[in-house]
């Protein structure tokens, strides 16, 4: 959960939990997803079941993003 890093000499310690486009990214995708149904006319129940197959997929394609980017610039 912590990761160290060296700076002008000190260690320091970051937390490396915040996930920042995973997050951000199913937030997006969600409100898209939640605003098309809407507009399409579906029953309510259908945005539920999407956000909450979408969400739990696509966080995880989110995450793997995010550390092949991070393994770049380490």
């Amino acid at each position: 959960m912590l990761t160290e890093r060296e700076r002008e000499g000190q260690g320091v310690a970051a937390a490396s939990m915040v996930h920042i486009l995973a997050t951000g990214g199913n937030l997006v995708v969600s409100y898209a997803l939640v605003v098309l149904v809407e507009r399409v006319g579906l029953p309510e129940p259908v945005p539920f079941v999407l956000v909450g197959f979408q969400t739990t997929c696509l966080y995880n394609v989110f995450l793997l993003f995010e550390h092949a980017v991070v393994g770049v610039f380490e």
